[in-house]
């Protein structure tokens, strides 16, 4: 018979306690910007299409 053995997440991921949670980049204010801009394209592309 074999043995099998289970883990947990923290077991699986192998993070520590101790660890500061900061993110590596800050989030920049123009990706907002950038999926509006998204969006009025893609609307004013597709509106056409729908009729």
């Amino acid at each position: 018979m074999e043995i099998s053995h289970s883990q947990t997440i923290d077991e699986a991921i192998g993070f520590e306690d101790n660890v500061d949670d900061v993110p590596a980049a800050p989030v920049n204010r123009f990706i907002s910007v950038g999926l509006i801009a998204g969006v009025v394209v893609g609307v004013t592309y597709l509106k056409p299409r729908l009729r």
